[in-house]
């Protein structure tokens, strides 16, 4: 079986809601650790949406440069994740042999998005790049409507977190999955759902998920 190389988009919330305690502290951290597992040849990227939805990285080997960036990541209002959505799809050259995937992180619902979610879920698809898409919700049964269509309107996954604790376990299973050799086209939920499970007597404290 031939060796491919993997695309990975870390699309991140940097709402102002993110700025609660160490929510965005702990995403930056938990996509730190999903970085560790890419192989030299794999690119990596970096997007971020608050006020408007950019893509910061575009996806390279220069694992080091996304690393930088991750520190480097400023709040604020808004939650553009639709177009944060459709940039970072659009952010995957044309090469066939790499697999590709979009690891996506919010704490709310789209606000303020010039495109809309059907057109996001439509780049995604066209980019051959199922969205791995994790909620930081109060509950552990309000999985968002966008995050949920996103995850699983494109062949990935939605899964909601109870505070940020369980975040590095999950990005270390993702990059387990995702970055490896050989993609195995096997999406099931299970191996998140089980690490959030673990960790559902967490709760965060904001009231404010926008």
């Amino acid at each position: 079986e031939e060796k491919r190389r993997t695309d990975v988009m870390l699309v991140l919330d940097t709402s102002i809601s993110m700025g609660t305690g160490t929510r965005i502290a702990d995403a930056v951290a938990a996509a730190k650790v999903l970085l560790e597992h890419a192989r030299p040849d794999d690119r990596i990227g970096l997007a971020t949406f608050g006020g408007s939805a950019t893509v910061v990285v575009e996806p390279t080997d220069n694992h080091a440069r996304v690393e930088a960036a991750l520190d480097e990541v400023t709040l604020e209002n808004r939650t553009t994740m639709f177009d944060a959505v459709s940039r970072s799809a659009r952010a995957f050259d044309d090469e066939a042999s790499a697999n590709r995937a979009i690891v996506l992180l919010s704490d709310g619902t789209d606000a303020g998005s010039a495109e809309t979610l059907e057109e996001a879920i439509g780049e995604a698809l066209k980019a051959s790049a199922p969205i791995y898409a994790i909620a930081l919700r109060e509950d552990p049964t309000d999985q968002p409507p966008d995050l949920a269509a996103l995850g699983n309107g494109t062949g990935g996954e939605a899964q909601t977190v109870v505070d940020t604790t369980p975040l590095s376990v999950l990005f270390d299973e993702l990059g387990r999955r995702i970055l490896q050799p050989y993609w195995i086209e096997d999406r099931s939920s299970q191996p998140l759902r089980s690490a959030v499970q673990a960790h559902r007597s967490l709760r965060v404290t904001s009231a404010c998920l926008c």
